[in-house]
């Protein structure tokens, strides 16, 4: 009787155990692995951008971020940080184009040998708004083979110049698509696209001197090379197509992806899936004050896809719930984080359930972007605003995937 005692005794602890290990391991729950209870902060100073984050080839994490040195808010520089796979900081990288100046960080991709590219836009005490590159070798130093010491900036002819996109290719050159004003009432602002050789010169060989200025449809947000060497640029249900050297196309030519890169944090968040056709996790209205998220796939002509579940979401059952960032894993599942969380949709657009709590997950803070590791784990950068110093947290978070 004792030995049945124990032994039932014995199977319920197992039971228990069992228990608690399936509930740690369940997606969507923070990696008690990472940081501190799964996360991992830093204090970027007052009112910083956040961006995103990339895994390294060793399995450590890079992230691209803002960073303000100064008391004056919103005077900023670029920054990289990088931590090890389980959260510690191994080193920070700051990036500033002109003494006292503001540099902004807008988007960033990485390269093949794993070099990180971030574009923004700088602004010194007396100059006009520029487009600004970074690059960063993967020991997070900045590289120094890379126009000036590891920076690039470029003028457009338009005012108040804006970057909105970037995209590295296959073959190392960096395309920028971004805005300016005309400055002139009546007179559309135009679309810039800026083409950089690996090292960060112009090439001449794209537009004029390597920048194109063209009155177009839509600004891009997200861009993708496709297999005839065009460009494809998309924006919510807009598409454009420019060729390889840079003269806007009359049609969009639907071709296979061979490079891209999701959109930044915007209201627009955006990923290309491998056939070419992209996803857009779009901010709705939900009711008085309240809004959701919803995610639409359109076709490379920015056709509407039947066939793929609209589906309004928000996060956590949040009240505000804009996406801002969006991912797709390998097995075609996609990830949106925004301002209050996290959610995870079959391929089709359905929610995965099986994430979270009815497939979305509320968050503390901001998120800005959104990083699938190869082992399916889930990183997300984000941030929190102080609304009494205006200091700016950093929040580095990581799911379960699996």
């Amino acid at each position: 009787m004792k030995a049945t005692f124990h032994a039932i005794t014995g199977l319920l602890a197992l039971g228990l155990a069992f228990g608690a290990n399936f509930a740690q391991a369940q997606a969507g729950t923070l990696d008690p692995t990472f940081g501190t209870g799964g996360t991992v902060t830093a204090n970027l100073g007052l009112t910083a951008t956040t961006l995103t984050a990339f895994e390294q080839s060793n399995g450590n994490i890079a992230v691209v971020t803002g960073l303000n040195k100064t008391s004056v808010p919103g005077v900023e520089g670029f920054a990289l940080l990088r931590y090890t796979s389980s959260g510690k900081l191994l080193s920070k990288t700051t990036a500033t184009f002109f003494a006292n100046g503001d540099s902004m960080p807008v988007a960033a991709a990485m390269q093949s040998n794993g070099d990180i590219v971030v574009a923004g836009t700088t602004t010194g005490t007396t100059a006009a708004t520029e487009f600004a590159l970074a690059r960063f070798l993967p020991t997070g130093q900045l590289d120094t083979t890379f126009g000036q010491g590891g920076l690039v900036t470029t003028v457009p002819t338009g005012v108040f110049p804006t970057v909105f996109a970037l995209l590295v290719q296959p073959n190392g050159q960096i395309l920028v698509a971004g805005g300016a004003g005309s400055g002139m009432r009546g007179v559309p602002s135009p679309t810039v696209l800026v083409r950089y050789n690996p090292n960060g010169s112009l090439d001449s060989t794209f537009g004029t001197g390597g920048i194109v200025e063209e009155p177009t449809p839509i600004v891009p947000t997200a861009l993708a090379q496709l297999s005839d060497g065009s460009y494809l640029g998309v924006s919510g249900a807009g598409s454009e197509e420019f060729s390889s050297t840079g003269v806007l196309q009359s049609t969009v030519t639907p071709e296979t992806v061979v490079a891209s890169n999701p959109s930044s944090p915007s209201s627009q968040a955006i990923v290309f899936q491998p056939n070419g056709d992209y996803v857009e996790a779009a901010i709705v209205g939900d009711g008085f004050q309240k809004t959701a998220g919803e995610l639409f796939r359109f076709s490379e002509t920015a056709v509407l896809d039947p066939t793929f579940t609209s589906t309004k979401f928000t996060f956590g059952g949040g009240k505000q719930s804009q996406p801002a960032a969006i991912a797709l894993q390998s097995n075609g599942q996609i990830v949106v984080g925004g301002g209050s969380g996290l959610a995870r949709f079959e391929s089709n657009g359905v929610l995965d359930t099986a994430f979270a709590t009815d497939g979305s997950v509320a968050t503390p803070f901001a998120i800005s972007g959104v990083l699938i590791q190869t082992d399916g784990n889930i990183v997300v950068v984000g941030k929190q605003v102080n609304v009494e110093t205006g200091i700016t947290t950093l929040t580095v978070a990581r799911y379960l995937g699996n």
